[in-house]
């Protein structure tokens, strides 16, 4: 029997890396966390941050430009109002749809409920009414046989 010793296999490094640590304690922002990015321009909705996004005033802005500019910037805002209004409206207007559809589906089931009951019924009545008819006949044949 031959046995081999194969050479004992190296510790494998961690996939895990050190965090970087700030060199001095002067660099890192204050709560050790970085700030995070800017918003896109798409999500912001409040005025204070679409004021940062101001119409810039210089020599190569003519005032009908600027005049302009400041219209469009009131009709957006508008037009945000609005948006948010007829948002808040489609929202209520579908609670609203949601509760009567609850409303007429439980009617239905109760009217369901009610007509089956009926039925049920109905045709209790006609079985006992077939049954006393049945037994009329009985006794009617015994009288005529007897």
């Amino acid at each position: 029997m031959c046995i081999s010793f194969l050479p004992a296999e190296k510790p494998t490094k961690s996939a895990i890396k050190a965090r970087s640590h700030y060199k001095d304690k002067d660099e890192r922002p204050p709560g050790g966390k970085p700030k995070p990015p800017p918003k896109p321009t798409s999500l912001l909705t409040t005025p204070a941050e679409l004021r940062r996004y101001e119409i810039p005033k210089g020599p190569g802005l003519s005032p009908e430009l600027c005049s302009k500019l400041r219209y469009l910037k009131r009709q957006t805002r508008d037009l945000q109002a609005e948006v948010r209004s007829l948002r808040r409206m489609a929202q209520s207007q579908a609670e609203s749809a949601r509760e009567s559809v609850k409303e007429i589906c439980f009617k239905l089931k109760e009217m369901l409920a009610v007509v089956q009951d009926t039925s049920v019924m109905t045709e209790r009545d006609r079985i006992a009414r077939d049954e006393d008819f049945y037994r009329q006949d009985v006794v009617q044949v015994e009288r005529d046989l007897s």
